[in-house]
Formats: structure tokens, sequence, C-alpha cells
């Protein structure tokens, strides 16, 4: 079974790998972590606040590239059968492993992504096509630009009502109030945030 989730974890990422896949598989951690070491034969150009640790891996020295307190692990060899020994190490452990092209050695995916700000979008194909995953995707990228700012202007009206029923009443009266859409793809969020007040004002009372 497949299921999309949103993790919370805590801990660096480990990938080993720097060539294109690893360094594809890098900008797409960074997006969310700084914690990030690369394990590699060859020193590879790299964002700066990623770590290279260069190193030649094999299934006699794996664990002692992957901490304790390790979140994730991502292997990018090409080698399959060290591919394998790593997942191996990983599952053992009850780290997260994600083998790139290989959903046998896995247990954990990674969807195509859009966002923008704490607004992600996630695209799954299952692992049937990662090519129209990503075409899926670069469609959201120029849709999801600005939807963010509904965060500012929703999020702080949520500890002001009780319960899930009352929120989703008055969220949908602002999400629908045709001024307020308007300012907020216009990225007016000052005034934005006046009209959400005015439209709260309105339906709580109700």
């Amino acid at each position: 079974m497949k299921m999309p989730v949103v993790l919370n974890i805590d801990g660096p990422v480990i990938i080993f790998g720097g060539g294109n896949i690893g360094q594809r598989k890098v900008e797409y951690a960074s997006k969310f972590t700084d914690d990030i070491t690369v394990i590699s034969k060859e020193a590879l150009p790299m964002p700066d606040h990623v770590r290279i640790k260069l190193a030649e891996v094999d299934d006699t020295n794996i664990s002692e590239h992957i901490p304790d307190n390790t979140a994730l692990v991502i292997s990018a060899l090409p080698d399959r059968e060290l591919n394998k020994a790593i997942a191996k190490e990983c599952l053992g452990r009850g780290i997260l492993i994600n083998v790139v092209d290989d959903q046998e050695l896995s247990n954990i995916f990674f969807s195509a992504i859009s966002k923008a700000g704490d607004v992600t979008i996630s695209i799954s194909t299952s692992g049937r096509s990662p090519f129209l995953a990503r075409k899926l995707r670069e469609e959201m990228d120029g849709w999801v630009i600005g939807k963010d700012m509904w965060l500012e202007i929703l999020s702080p009206f949520r500890s002001r009502i009780s319960g899930i029923d009352e929120k989703n009443r008055i969220f949908e009266a602002m999400f629908a109030d045709s001024q307020l859409k308007e300012l907020v793809e216009s990225g007016k969020l000052e005034e934005a945030e006046k009209r959400a007040q005015e439209v709260f004002d309105v339906h709580c009372q109700h």
C-alpha cells in the first residue's frame, strides 16, 4: 500500500552518490532541510549548506556513513548490489530509505512537488510514470505562485474560531469573497488582511 503523507522528521539526510541524480536529490531535499551530507567518491559542486564526505563506499563500511540519528537515506549509486546493501542496513535500523528508481528496495518514495512558501502540492503516479508526475508538476509550478499569501490571511483566524465546521464555514466565506480574492491575487497583503477582518466580523456573528 502506498499512502501519501507529510512526515515531520528530524535529523540529517544522507545521500549516497553525487552524480546528476544525486544532485537532483540534493535540490529536492534542500527545499525542506539544510542538514544534508553527500557521500561521494569525488568532489562535486554543491550548495554551501551541503556537507561532502569523500569516501569509497562498499558493503563493509556502510554503517559508518549513517549516523544513528539519521532521518533519511537516499541511495543514488549505479551499483544495484551496493544500493541493496545500503537499503538492508537502513531497514534493519528503522531508517527511511529511498533507492533511486528501485521501489523494491525503498520504504519511502518522493512525489513531484510544487512549492510556494509553506504551500506544498504533491503529485504522485505511484511510481508508474515519473515523467508524467514531472510534467504535471511543471503545470502546477505557475499556478501555485502567490497561493501562500492565503496562509497569511487565514492562519491568524484559526485560533479565534472554535470547531472545524465553524472554521470551514467562515474560511469558505473568505475564500469566496471576490474583493478579498482580488487583493490576495494582487499581492496587497495589508489591504487583504483588513478585508478578511471585515468578512470575519460579518460571518462570525451568524
